[in-house]
């Protein structure tokens, strides 16, 4: 299965949209400052894979929405530990990401 496409995390951080890829086990969100005129700000993603229950995912994704109005300092961590730091973007191995 792939994934790829933007999230906004809302007031969890209103200041980028990530980009987000997904290959089986392998997840990374890049962060991407919003920039004045940019596309409205809204999830969009694109799911690939075979033997997809569409009807079940798509209610599954809309129980991942929270427009709770609220933001602390944890809101991001989930999201945090897979963007990578500037030495993986430079090639080095991942530590955190366990192979099977």
């Amino acid at each position: 299965y792939r994934i790829k496409g933007y999230v906004d995390f809302g007031p969890h951080d209103t200041r980028n949209r990530y980009s987000v890829h997904a290959v089986g086990r392998f997840l990374r969100f890049y962060p991407e400052p919003w920039a004045p005129g940019d596309e409205p700000r809204l999830t969009q993603l694109v799911l690939i894979g075979t033997g997809i229950d569409a009807a079940a995912l798509t209610k599954e994704l809309e129980a991942c929405k929270d427009d709770a109005p609220r933001a602390d300092e944890h809101s991001m961590w989930g999201v945090l530990r897979y963007v990578p730091d500037k030495e993986q973007e430079a090639g080095e191995p991942d530590p955190s990401y366990d192979t099977p």
